[in-house]
Order: C-alpha cells, then structure tokens, then sequence
C-alpha cells in the first residue's frame, strides 16, 4: 500500500511552532546567561561585583544564588573591627611590658614565677604577632574594597580611593623612617640610613643596630606600618629593601605602642635581620 502523502501543514500550526520554538530558544538563552552569571559571580567576585555595582544592581538572585551589594555596610564593619583590634593590641603590648618589667625585677629568684612569666611572654608574643597577620589582612581588604565602595557611593572621593590601592600617592618624604638591625655591622644601618634619605625619606632618630635579638624585635626581616592607608608605602618600602638587601621583608601592621597618634599614618620602622 503507498504511502499517503503528507498533508500540508496549517499556517496557524506552522506559526504556533515557530512560537513554542522561540519560546525555548528564550528560555535556553536565558539559563546560559544566569548561569555564565553565576560563574562570574563565583571566579571573579570582586571585578564583576564592580561592574554590577557601576551599573546601578544592588542585588539579585542569580541562578539560586542571592547575590547583594553590602560593600559600604561590610567595609564600614571591617573599619570598626580594625579599631577595636588595633586597642586590644596595644593594650596586649602593654601587659608585655608589664611581664618584662616583672621579669627583671624577680632577676633570678622565684623560679617557679619567674618561670611562669616566661611562658606568658612566649604566649603573649605569639598571640601578638598573630594579631598582626589579621590585621594586614584587614588592612588589605579594606584597600581593596576603596574602589567598589566608592562606586556605590558616588560621593565618596573615588580618585582619592583609586589612588590609595595601587600605590602612595604622596611624596616618600612625608614618612618617617626608623631602621633598626641585629646581627649586621652598623655600617649597613647607615649605608641603608643613608639610601633611605636619598630617596626623600625623613629618617627617625630611632635606628639603632643590636648584637642579639631583643624580645621586642621582629622574628623575620619586617616593615612595620600603624595606619590603614600606609599599608601601600609599607608595601613600596618592603619592595625596595628586598632589592638593595636581597632579603625578603615581611609587611605587617604593628601595634603602635609608642607611635603618637597624630603620626601613625607617616611611620614606619624596619627591623632588619641577618
């Protein structure tokens, strides 16, 4: 029996696919889209997280994902979290004084105290340079989220905030530097001393070479900042130590016992070990 021919389709059928297939082409494009989205979200956060915010999105949900711009409200917790630890961590190093007072005091007599100051020294020391670590970590953070922030609030001084992340923008004469070393000849304090002052820094009265260690010194080769902002010269510093030492230095936030308040944001010292 042959085969009946096909009957020709309707043009109101032929319209209705047309439309049911555009209809999945629609849906197909716009879980591509949701789901490149989410990916951007998830690789690049802050880059795209930028580019949302530019574009005016507060937030969203992206492929079940609930995505929301709270950079202002996260960064101004961030500030208030790193006041409160820069606090803790002077008021840590004043108890470590405390224990090194007591500790010379007792001299050699009551063992078993003097033994147990000892240990809170170590603990005190440990807890004191971990304090530090998290705070640069803040600190980098902080900087990092200048230019997002001042996306989001557009009267906020963006080139000031595009200015602080990158590099310092002001001259390397407005800080103040003390370098201190142990284990090196003092010939190289004051070679480096004089490098730093060719190249526009103020140097800090002080900078002082030791045979050994004091407690108080750094465990590795460190560039020591107070101040949120500085973190880049403490950074730019740290780069051009390495260069002219060929030793790697460490960039850390200090606590900032014994640096006035109102120079917290131009000092910075450098412990420099063989």
């Amino acid at each position: 029996m042959a085969d009946e021919p096909a009957k020709p389709r309707s043009i109101s059928a032929v319209i209705a696919s047309l439309i049911s297939l555009g209809k999945d082409l629609v849906a197909l494009l716009r879980d591509g889209a949701l789901f490149l989205l989410a990916v951007l979200l998830l690789a690049f956060p802050a880059q795209f997280n930028a580019m949302l915010v530019g574009a005016g999105f507060k937030e969203g949900n992206v492929a079940g994902f609930k995505w929301q711009a709270s950079l202002t409200e996260t960064d101004s917790e961030l500030k208030k979290a790193q006041d409160t630890i820069s606090e803790l961590q002077r008021k840590n190093d004043e108890l470590a004084k405390t224990l090194d007072d007591a500790s010379q005091r007792i001299g050699s007599g009551d063992g078993p105290l003097k033994a147990q100051i000892v240990e809170l020294q170590q603990g005190n020391r440990k807890l004191s340079e971990s304090v530090q670590t998290v705070q640069t970590r803040v600190d980098e953070r902080l900087l990092s989220n200048q230019q997002l922030v001042a996306s989001a609030e557009p009267s906020a001084d963006a080139t000031a905030a595009n200015g602080v992340a990158a590099a310092p923008s002001e001259p390397l004469g407005r800080y103040v530097v003390g370098l201190q070393t142990v284990g090196l000849d003092d010939t190289v304090r004051e070679r480096l001393n004089a490098a730093l002052q060719a190249r526009g820094y103020q140097l800090s009265r002080l900078s002082a070479s030791y045979d050994s260690r004091p407690g108080w010194f750094a465990t590795q080769s460190t560039v020591f900042y107070y101040a949120t902002p500085t973190l880049p010269a403490a950074k730019l510093l740290a780069a051009w130590l390495q260069a002219e030492t060929g030793t790697r230095f460490a960039v850390q936030r200090g606590a900032g016992l014994g640096v006035e308040a109102g120079m917290r944001e131009v000092t910075l010292y450098v412990h420099y070990l063989k």
